[in-house]
């Protein structure tokens, strides 16, 4: 599970892309943004964006 500052922005985002007509599930959202984050690498600052997803 994510810390739960994480949690609080991914529900954000979750719910920015509910209202831009996103179906899916919150939890997907997580998944997405925990492996966008890895990619990203440590260290290097990777907020998450509406636009990034």
């Amino acid at each position: 599970m994510l810390p739960t500052l994480e949690r609080r922005s991914t529900i954000r985002l979750f719910e920015e892309l509910r209202g831009r007509g996103y179906d899916g599930a919150p939890d997907s959202v997580h998944r997405y943004v925990k492996s966008w984050r890895a990619a990203r690498g440590p260290g290097s600052g990777a907020g998450v964006c509406a636009a990034a997803v």
